[in-house]
């Protein structure tokens, strides 16, 4: 008789049986999920964070360099602005030199271009016009003006306008440097600057320096022949 102490018994499992081989790794909980695989280690979060700081520094180089990359940008279009707006001022005001207006046989009283070698600060040149302006008037009006270049009270460099009988204003900011490069005389001939005057010449060639280390070279066309004279000290 087979009794109830001889039949098989099944085994008991237990925590001990579900802990897996001795040479697994890592450990398992009561339903065999290892801990390793329940989430990350240490090192893996180090690793993910660095990761994460490079990226955010690279995100963060781009971003600046695209912001520098603007902000030159910006320079040197000022930089075109203000180098335009100080050639066209001086080519506007010498191209009218010796002007007497439309049908008028007005005499100007003085010399129509004057040249004072030296006479800016810093021994660039500077220059005085005379002419009638009939553009901007209701009626014909006698304007004689002179340019140079100066420091103002903070330093920085300015083209002045003198308009005669009232103060010296800066026109153009930036600009360190006027001078005559060349005139073109009467029969085509190009004499340098520091020619004798006076001299009859059709047209200058003038050079502006900025502070910035550009230069900009430009020729005016005179209404016809005039004479250039040295400017009184």
């Amino acid at each position: 008789m087979i009794g109830v102490a001889g039949a098989a018994c099944p085994r008991r499992i237990g925590r001990h049986a579900m802990s897996g081989s001795p040479g697994s790794s890592g450990t398992s909980d009561s339903f065999g999920v290892t801990r390793r695989d329940a989430g990350t280690t240490v090192a893996e979060m180090l690793i993910a964070c660095a990761l994460l700081s490079v990226l955010l520094l690279a995100a963060t180089e781009v971003h600046a360099s695209a912001r520098r990359s603007a902000a030159l940008s910006q320079e040197l279009a000022l930089r075109g602005q203000v180098a335009e707006l100080a050639v066209e001022l001086l080519h506007y005001h010498i191209a009218l030199a010796g002007h007497g207006g439309v049908g008028s046989e007005r005499e100007l009283s003085g010399a129509a271009l004057a040249l004072g070698r030296g006479a800016s600060q810093g021994g660039s040149d500077a220059l005085a016009v005379r002419y009638v302006e009939e553009r901007w008037y209701q009626e014909p009006k006698l304007r004689a003006l002179r340019f140079d270049v100066k420091r103002d009270g903070n330093g920085l460099w300015n083209l002045y306008q003198q308009e005669e009988g009232a103060t010296r204003q800066p026109a153009v900011q930036h600009v360190e440097g006027v001078s005559v490069e060349r005139f073109v005389a009467p029969d085509g001939a190009l004499l340098p600057g520091d020619s004798p005057l006076p001299l009859d010449a059709t047209a200058l060639e003038l050079r502006l320096s900025f502070v910035w280390g550009e230069t900009r070279s430009f020729t005016v066309a005179l209404p016809g022949v005039q004479r250039v004279e040295a400017e009184a000290p």
